[in-house]
């Protein structure tokens, strides 16, 4: 198959990359910086789970439609995504941009698991890696620790409640 342009958006970060897949189906992304990357996998929408290689290293992870975007998840982050025509993103570029939003962090559940215990209030102040909740599972406690430093402006999961994978538990401004 011969290369193709397309645009890549992880998060807030937009890139060039030729793609182009060999006879032995691995699939070759050269990014506009020149880095070459290799990916090996024989996921098809809609199966929610990526699987596959990337570099040679074994990956595995969640892809959610979410419209035109995709939610990518490994291990406790996820990051949204989309691909892009050349030509797509040419008049995406001359759309008017949203004014900024200051984004706050937000602790989610690493595992599923029951929530024993938050260690701090909405309104109070902590500091980036401070234990903030305790998560129970398989008779195991797991300390939870904030993301950022800042302040805890929501608690969204109460004491007692049975999270899922990647729940929001608290959001930190």
């Amino acid at each position: 198959m011969s290369p193709f342009k397309e645009y890549r958006q992880l998060g807030a970060t937009a890139f060039e990359v030729m793609t182009e897949t060999g006879e032995d189906g691995i699939v070759r992304v050269r990014f506009d910086n020149g880095a070459l990357m290799t990916v090996e996998s024989a996921w098809r929408r809609p199966v929610p789970i990526w699987s596959g290689r990337i570099d040679g290293v074994s990956l595995a992870m969640e892809m959610l439609a979410l419209g035109e975007d995709w939610a990518l998840r490994h291990a406790g982050f996820t990051v949204r995504g989309r691909v892009w025509s050349p030509h797509a993103w040419a008049l995406m570029t001359r759309m008017p941009q949203d004014a900024a939003v200051e984004d706050a962090a937000i602790l989610r559940a690493p595992m599923p698991g029951l929530l024993l215990r938050l260690l701090v209030a909405p309104e109070e102040a902590v500091t980036a890696d401070q234990p903030v909740a305790v998560m129970g599972a398989m008779k195991m406690e797991t300390v939870l620790r904030s993301p950022a430093a800042g302040v805890v402006q929501a608690v969204l999961a109460a004491a007692g409640t049975t999270l899922a994978l990647d729940q929001p538990i608290l959001r930190i401004g």
